[in-house]
């Protein structure tokens, strides 16, 4: 059985608040979702959401892009996580996790059944 609790714990459990958006990619044909941040010049915090069903996301409307995304250093990406909350949901019969994750700029909402959380080796870029 889902426990939203003790997910929302184990979220709180990492010092994401204004670490960097290094990445987001779903995996698998979308059943994970991958958001890695830059914890430090040699660490990154990782979330993959598993058994994922749905993800939304929402980029604010003209907000300054200074260019492609992908053409950018890590210094001038400008997204930040700010929050990361979690409650359950039922659809169809079955239970979900909602993570609704403000990534300013962007804002993503990932419907899923499982998180892995942890911090890893920096990925070069």
């Amino acid at each position: 059985m889902l426990d939203a609790q003790k997910t929302q714990e184990k979220v709180n459990g990492f010092r994401y608040w204004d670490l960097k958006i290094l990445e987001i990619s779903t995996l698998y044909f979308g059943d994970e979702v991958l958001v890695r941040m830059r914890e430090d010049k040699t660490l990154d915090l990782v979330f993959n959401f598993i058994g994922c069903d749905r993800v939304e996301t929402q980029h604010w409307f003209g907000y300054p892009k200074f260019g492609p995304t992908k053409e950018q250093e890590i210094r001038d990406l400008s997204y930040y996580a700010q929050d990361i909350s979690v409650h359950i949901e039922e659809h169809a019969g079955e239970q979900y996790y909602v993570f609704d994750l403000d990534l300013h700029p962007m804002y993503m909402k990932v419907y899923c059944r499982d998180l892995e959380v942890g911090i890893f080796d920096a990925k070069e870029n």
